[in-house]
């Protein structure tokens, strides 16, 4: 089981008080929304990175550019 930060715990506390006063539903659809763009982001980044071809660069990734594995 997973434990929140006191971060994540304030978020939750500051949602919850007016003038957001939002359900415990609401809070846990909206982090799930926001945990699933973050993953997402996080995919696309890593492809963009290290797995697409870039023509800018000769046809590298920015990974093997930066590692000095494309000369």
């Amino acid at each position: 089981m997973s434990r929140y930060g006191e971060t994540v715990k304030a978020d939750e506390k500051r949602w919850m008080i007016p003038p957001a006063r939002q359900s415990v539903a609401q809070i846990s659809k909206e982090l799930s929304i926001q945990n699933a763009i973050l993953l997402c982001f996080a995919d696309f980044m890593d492809w963009y990175k290290s797995r697409h071809r870039h023509s800018g660069i000769k046809f590298v990734t920015p990974d093997q550019r930066h590692n000095g594995g494309a000369m």
